[in-house]
């Protein structure tokens, strides 16, 4: 990429590394207030992984906590304002993903009318439209989809996106816009009366690639080391009820559809108390028709409490694939309403979909993907804790 990762970690050597202090600029300092720019105490660290700062809900409080984003140009090399998920009040600081090195106000970036403005000659990494959108295909790259184009577009699995993502904490006064996840802690009554018992609790999931945890820092290997959607759930669940004997089972396969669960359920899933599903997100590319995918979905279910009548579950719809990468976008939305429909008691939908479409209105994908494809990055998995969470317990 333009600034290789290498470079800039040279760079930023010279850098802060400690804390959230701001440094003044001058003529660059548009929309900025000398109120923004004096140094923020946040409650949570900022430099690290913190499963209670990731556990915040997006859609509660006045501060978001390491916001990804990528500094992408334009084709003609400019690059414009980044849009944050909320119209930022005073940016508290910006880091490299891995959140080991800090970079300047007034230096490197500036707050512009809520959005993020990166300055000439910054030490941010930025990335070539060339290289994200390539004239040939380089190995690190997806056909992109013929109406954004065609041509190529920038696609790796493991870290890459992470390298090329820096990650904002902020503050905010505006309202969160996207639409609040519903509770449905009284459709699992079981779930419930075991955690509040000190019972023992079996979780499995069960799912495609988004449920084996890709691309979450922690899966690939690479700082912050953000633990994987469920695992934020499950630890934050044991934090809650210290009692309980919460234990965590994780059959998913990465690239599978709801029919290989529904064939496979039988053989992979053992006794359970609580079931999450995910399937959806490869349905969607091959158009499976969504009554096969409920009936499927069911058939999941069946086998589940065929080895424990009392098992409950929670059925997640996924996230939406990128429009731009070959023919990954398909049908994945038309199955939130046939999980929907199975809803009942022992059974709640935990609503992925909505709150990605509504984010993907303020956000670009490259933002918040793990491998600008289908797959969330540290930031959306901590979304999809967040709903699961508000889903079986409630904020």
């Amino acid at each position: 990429m333009k600034k290789a990762l290498a470079c800039f970690l040279a760079l930023a050597a010279a850098l802060c590394m400690f804390g959230c202090g701001v440094e003044r600029s001058n003529e660059e300092t548009n929309n900025i207030t000398e109120e923004m720019q004096m140094p923020v105490e946040t409650e949570f660290p900022v430099d690290k992984y913190d499963l209670d700062a990731y556990m915040i809900p997006y859609w509660q409080g006045d501060t978001v906590y390491q916001e990804s984003v990528m500094a992408l140009e334009n084709a003609d090399g400019t690059i414009s304002d980044i849009a944050l998920m909320y119209k930022a009040k005073q940016i508290v600081c910006v880091r490299t993903s891995d959140l080991t090195t800090q970079f300047k106000e007034g230096k490197d970036y500036v707050l512009a009318d809520g959005k993020l403005r990166i300055l000439p000659d910054s030490a941010i990494p930025t990335v070539a439209y060339s290289d994200y959108y390539p004239a040939e295909d380089t190995g690190k790259t997806m056909v992109r989809n013929e109406s954004y184009g065609g041509g190529y577009i920038f696609y790796a699995e493991g870290a890459a996106m992470h390298k090329l993502q820096i990650a904002v904490t902020y503050l905010h006064e505006d309202a969160f816009a996207g639409g609040i996840p519903t509770c449905k802690a009284e459709k699992l009554p079981g779930t419930k009366a075991k955690l509040e018992n000190g019972e023992a609790l079996k979780i499995t999931v069960f799912g495609d690639s988004i449920s084996t945890g890709l691309n979450s820092s922690s899966h690939v290997g690479a700082a912050p080391m953000a633990d994987r959607w469920f695992d934020m759930f499950t630890k934050k669940l044991q934090q809650k009820y210290p009692a309980a004997q919460i234990s965590l089972y994780n059959p998913s396969v990465s690239g599978k559809t709801s029919q290989w669960g529904a064939q496979e359920a039988t053989a992979l899933l053992e006794e359970t108390d609580l079931c999450i599903i995910g399937f959806g997100a490869n349905d969607g590319v091959g158009r499976n028709p969504p009554p096969i995918f409920k009936y499927n979905i069911q058939a999941i279910m069946d086998a589940a409490r065929a080895k424990n009548p009392d098992c409950e579950f929670v059925l997640i719809s996924t996230m939406v694939p990128n429009k731009e990468a070959g023919n990954y976008y398909g049908i994945q939305k038309d199955y939130l309403p046939e999980l929907l429909s199975l809803e009942t008691t022992g059974v709640a939908v935990a609503d992925v979909t909505t709150f990605h479409e509504n984010l993907l209105q303020v956000k670009r994908y490259c933002d918040i993907s793990g491998n600008n494809v289908n797959h969330p990055n540290d930031f959306l998995a901590r979304a999809y804790a967040q709903i699961l969470w508000q889903t079986v317990v409630g904020y």
